[in-house]
Parts: structure tokens; sequence; C-alpha cells
């Protein structure tokens, strides 16, 4: 069954095509990207043979610099005049309105509905030359004429007024009366009024609503003129009444293709700049304070890529929803794009105020969504607030500085607010400098891994590494992954990169077998946009045949989140590289979410305690406590169990005694390059350490 959009889609377009309305679509050069069929019964032509095509291959060249020049001011055209060659080579006139398209504030062309005028040019033509009497109909309308006689009352109209009433015929009496029946009551007064001051000033030029006899509601544009006579006394009007309901329906539409978002149906950036502009005046002239607010999803790329852009989709329209619950309509709410909304709060006097606003919404989301396709979902909400002083900053710069401290919240762990201050500005460049480095730094080939020893708890041996990212950078020098990573990630350079660090894994672990290290692991993360990538198997399958390893001594370390994000596609990535023969590990664990009924289900070698935990031990008994809870699930499931961060002796002691299987730690070693690393193990085996625990005998950098 058709629903009521899909029906007003198929009558609206079906009047279009019935017509001498055409409306169409050009890019930014002017080129036609679409356009209405009956531009074949217009013009002659197919709509291929415009396609790709300028407006200005089809107007005379003494026309092209008026259009060219009116196309370059970006702005609304309206009631323009263009002549148009038919393919016969006749001369068409059409009366152009069109509205510019911009997306994120680039101008992307225009979108257009053309009349076709052509016949009524001719006739004005004509009439330019006939009797007085012939003049006053030069200013008829297309489509309907009439005559009201002042003396008598009497009016007159053309049959084709009866069709823009939706009558028959002289179905309905010619009547001034009936004609004041017919108008829309909202309109009614202002009808009158207009005709009244016409007796004058002798014209009116009005538009108004009218009830059509099929029950529908018609949108009417009227001239007229009082005649008077030698003494001055109005004797009669002549007028002329055009039908531009489906023109206006058209505008309508354009108005909301340009003005407001299609997902949400909120006001775009577009709308949202010039509504503000008026606002942030007025308050201005009021000598009043606003707070502009800019509001994102916290790990929304997470959700759209793991549960799918349909839900991602519903999710916006559910906190597009939940935010017009909670933001006044005078604050006036739109979506900027992506996850990210806005609105301005007029009157805000003080940063606290704002400050609890922003708090309350913070709360409102902390609500789990319920959508058609996830049985919920819960998200945090990161906030951005400028304050808008009197000062000289437009809206546009206030969003981007809105935008500024949204994502400093972000980055910040999210579920939080942050005002805008200049110094963000200044983080933003240094970001934007590290990425445009970072875009070069692959081919540069100045990325290189540095190695953490993991060692045996009970004996001191090293039995493998934590391989890990650095940038060396040309004029910065090294950089820790803390700074660069996250961009890696937003980029999607993070790909790349990562089957970079697979590679150079597997030659340095293939020059260490050369030296007789071949019982060693080496252990490397995989990021969010590796582990969804559906070649990720494929990658890893044909590293390792490229350099003739067997998997047996890779270990490939993906965070508990990550796995919950969507279970089924992780647990089928993770057997498939299981097959294969590598170890999984899953890092920072604890700190999830996810249910531990799942463990036994993934097929996991190794849990990597995260360092949190470590940091209070042996002192703190909540620490203690999670520690011991883990290293008893680890062993009733028969997985290995790595602590990560051990710095003391004391840690280190506890871990021991509690059968922990490997550290991995400043304690031990810092991460290091290449040949360092060779160096601990060499000296690993030159002294060995002893068979049974002795603390002061495992070896630390920090000592």
């Amino acid at each position: 069954m058709l629903n009521n959009s899909n029906l007003d889609n198929r009558y609206f377009e079906k009047l279009l095509e019935a017509s001498d309305n055409w409306t169409w679509v050009i890019d930014a050069l002017g080129r036609f990207v679409d356009t209405s069929q009956n531009i074949e019964k217009l013009a002659g032509y197919s709509r291929t043979e415009l396609f790709s095509k300028s407006f200005v291959d089809f107007i005379p060249q003494a026309e092209h610099a008026h259009f060219l020049n009116l196309f370059a001011n970006q702005q609304p055209i309206t009631h323009f005049n263009l002549t148009f060659f038919h393919k016969s080579q006749q001369l068409l006139t059409f009366e152009i309105n069109a509205f510019p398209l911009f997306i994120d504030q680039t101008f992307q062309g225009y979108c257009g509905i053309s009349i076709n005028i052509t016949h009524h040019k001719i006739i004005e033509e004509k009439l330019r030359y006939s009797e007085k009497n012939l003049a006053a109909a030069q200013r008829i309308a297309q489509i309907g004429s009439w005559e009201l006689d002042l003396i008598s009352n009497q009016l007159f109209w053309s049959d084709e007024i009866y069709r823009i009433l939706g009558s028959e015929p002289h179905a309905l009496e010619a009547s001034y009366e009936n004609f004041i029946k017919v108008i829309h009551p909202d309109d009614l007064e202002m009808v009158l009024n207009e005709i009244q001051a016409a007796m004058i000033k002798k014209n009116y030029d009005i538009q108004h609503r009218v009830l059509q006899a099929n029950g529908k509601i018609g949108i009417l544009h009227e001239r007229g003129e009082v005649i008077f006579d030698e003494q001055g006394t109005p004797i009669r009007m002549i007028g002329t009444t055009q039908n531009i309901t489906e023109l206006k329906q058209a505008q309508q539409k354009i108005e909301q293709l340009v003005n407001y978002d299609f997902l949400t149906q909120l006001p775009n950036r577009t709308m949202f700049v010039k509504q503000c502009e008026h606002l942030l005046k007025l308050a201005k002239h009021n000598q009043q304070t606003c707070a502009l607010f800019c509001l994102g999803i916290d790990r929304f790329k997470l959700i759209n890529e793991s549960l799918g852009h349909e839900v991602g989709n519903q999710l916006l329209k559910a906190v597009a929803q939940r935010l017009n619950e909670n933001i006044h309509n005078s604050d006036f709410l739109a979506r900027l794009g992506g996850d990210e909304f806005v609105f301005m709060k007029i009157n805000t006097s003080h940063a606290d105020i704002a400050a609890l606003f922003a708090q309350k919404l913070i709360n409102q989301f902390a609500e789990p969504f319920f959508l058609p396709l996830q049985e919920n979902i819960v998200i945090g909400l990161s906030i951005g607030i400028t304050l808008c002083p009197l000062d000289n900053r437009d809206v546009t710069v206030l969003c981007k500085d809105a935008q500024t401290a949204m994502h400093r919240a972000k980055s910040s762990g999210g579920n939080s607010y942050q005002f805008y201050s200049f110094t963000m500005t200044e983080s933003v460049k240094q970001r934007l400098s590290l990425e445009a480095h970072l875009r070069r730094a692959l081919e540069q080939e100045e990325f290189l891994l540095y190695y953490q020893p993991k060692v045996a708890t009970q004996t001191g041996k090293i039995i493998g590494a934590e391989a890990l990212l650095r940038w060396q950078h040309p004029e910065r020098g090294l950089i820790a992954p803390v700074h660069f990573v996250s961009i890696l990630e937003d980029t999607g350079l993070i790909v790349p990169v990562g089957e970079w660090i697979l590679h150079d894994l597997c030659r340095q672990y293939g020059e260490w077998c050369a030296l007789g290290f071949t019982d060693i692991s080496l252990a490397l993360n995989l990021s969010v946009k590796q582990f969804i990538d559906s070649q990720l198997c494929e990658k890893v399958q044909n590293t390792l045949q490229k350099f003739n390893h067997n998997a047996d001594f890779l270990e490939l370390e993906v965070t508990e989140s990550l796995l919950m994000g969507d279970f089924n596609n992780a647990s089928s990535t993770l057997k498939k590289l299981h097959a294969l023969g590598i170890r999984l590990a899953i890092d920072d664990f604890g700190t999830g979410y996810s249910s531990l009924t799942y463990l036994k289900l993934l097929p996991v070698d190794t849990l990597k305690i995260d360092r949190s935990f470590i940091t209070g031990l042996p002192e703190d008994c909540q620490d203690k406590a999670i520690v011991e809870v883990i290293l008893m699930l680890a062993k009733a499931l028969d997985l290995k169990v790595v602590a990560e961060g051990v710095e003391t002796e004391a840690q280190l002691k506890f871990l021991a005694e509690k059968q922990c299987d490997y550290i991995q730690g400043y304690y031990y070693s810092r991460p290091v390059p290449g040949d360092v690393f060779l160096n601990l193990l060499r000296e690993n085996i030159k002294n060995p350490p002893l068979s049974n625990l002795q603390i002061s005998n495992i070896p630390s950098l920090l000592k």
C-alpha cells in the first residue's frame, strides 16, 4: 500500500509533467544534471540531450553574459525571462524561478522551475501595437481575466477563471459575492483591504488562497487596475488571475531541500546560519549574552561501522527527537551534518547557566535508545559551548569554535562538556599540521616499531614482545602513538599503516629467527578499522606467506569493547584468524562492558590485565580482588594472562605469588628499538634467570 508521502510525490510529479512548467537542476558549472520529462514536449529535446550541457548552449549569444552574471551571484533567481532555442531553432521564452543549492556552505548549483511564456510574449508583442483598450489587456495574466463594474457591481470573468476555481464553465455564477465566498477565510481581510486601497492607488498586486470546488486549496496571483471616469470616480476594475499553486508547491519543495536536513527534518547548517544571524543581531541590540552549543554523539563512527549505517540513521533520528523534546523551540535546533547538532540559547547571562543546561542534556541522554533493528543503545553526549558576547564573531565562526570545544570534550573521554578557548584553536591547528605530515609519513618511511618485552613471571625469561608504533618526525623527533594514533583512526590511514606494521614485524622476526631466536612470540594491536576490514584475514595470511612464516609466533590483540560492538561478526573474524594458527589476546581486559558468558564462545588464548588494575597493587584491596578474580577466571578457562604496566618489585612479587603467567612493564623494560630488544634477548640467554623465583635476579632498566 502506498503511503501519503508516496502519493503526494507521485501526483506532484504528474502535475509537473502535464503542465508547461519545466523543472531542472544544474551544477556549479551551469550544466544540467536532472530535468523533468516534459522538456521534450516543450522544447523537442530528450533528457539525455541536455545532460552535461549548459544553459548557455541553448540561449542566444547576446544573453550569455547576463545569464552568467546572474548565475555567478549564487542568489535566488525570481521572475527572470530567458530566451531558449527549441530543437527546431524556434525561439521560446521561459520565466525562471530558482534557488541556489549549498552543501556545507559550498555552492552546488541551482534547482529551478521554468514556465513557458512564449505564447504570452507573442500576445504582448501584438498588444503593444493595438488600441487603448487592448493596452489594458496587455496586463492580463496568462490564465484568466476579469472585469468588475463598480457602478452595477457586476463581475465578468473568462472561462479560465472557472477552471482556476475548480468548477465547470458557468456552473458558478460570476459575481463579486461568489468570488468573496471562495477566498480563504484567513486571507479575506487582506484581499478586501487591498481592493479598497486600489481605489486610491489605482492598482493592486496580491497573492492569496482560494477554496476550490474540489475541496483543495489553490494559490492565486492577482493583478488589478482601477479605471476612472473624467471626474476621477472609479467606475470599473480589470485584472488577471493566475493559478500559481504548482509553482508555490515546487518552491516549497526546493526550499525544504535547500534549508532542511533530509534525514532528521531539522534545519540544516544553511538555515541555522541565516536564522541565528538574526538572533545574534537581536541579542546584540538588547545587550544580551548568548551561548552556542554544539553536540556530538560519542563513538558514533564505531556504531556506524559495527552495527551498520541503517542503525546509525535510526539513532540520528532518535537523537534529534530527544533533543527536540529537551530544547525550547526559540533555541533553534539544527543538524550540522554527521553526528553533530547545534543550537543557540538566547539570554544566557553567564557560563554557569550554560554549564547546567549542558549537564542536564548529558543526563537526559543516559537513558537508552530503543531502535527497531537493535535491542537498545546507550550513548554519551559531548558538548562544546561558546559564549557569544558583544564581539565581532559571526555565526559561522561561532559554530567552528563550538565544534572545536565539542571535539575537545570527545577527546577527553566524552560524555562531558567543554567551553571554547583560544588555546583550543591552536590545538586544532597543530592537529591539522600533524595530519598533513602523517599523510606523507608512510611513503617517506618515518614510522618504526618499538618492542616491549614480555617476561615469564616465575623465571624472568623473555618469551616475546609487543610491537608498538612510533613516528620519527623530521622536525619534532620521536613521537609516541598517543599523539597521532587517533588521527590515523579518524582519517582511515590506520589501515595502510597497520599493513605496514604487520609487514615490518614479519621482516624483523625473520632477521631474529636467522640469529637463532625462533621461540619468541610477537604481538600487535588491531584497531577498529582494521578489525572490520573484510580483507583482514586475507591480508594477514598473504603477509605470513610472503615471509614464509608459520602463524604461531604472531599474537593479535583486540580490545574488549571492540568485540562487543558486533559480537557475531567479531566472533566470525576471530575464528578465521585462529584457524590460521594465530594466537589471540583480549587487551585492556576488565575495562569493557561485555558479558563474561561470551568469553567462552571466543577463540581467545590470552587475557591482558589493564594497567589501571595493576597500579594499586598490592596495597589497593579492590585492585587485588579484581586481579585475583581475573586470574581465577583465566585458569578455569585455560587462558594465559599478561599483566600490563608492572613497575615495582612489590607488584611483580604479588603477581608471581598469584600465578600470573607473564608481565609487561617498565619494571623490566620500556618499549625499545629492535636492536636494543635483540641485545636484551642475548643478555637474557647469556645470564639466564634462576628456575625458582628470586625477584632480585630479574633485571630492570629502571634500577
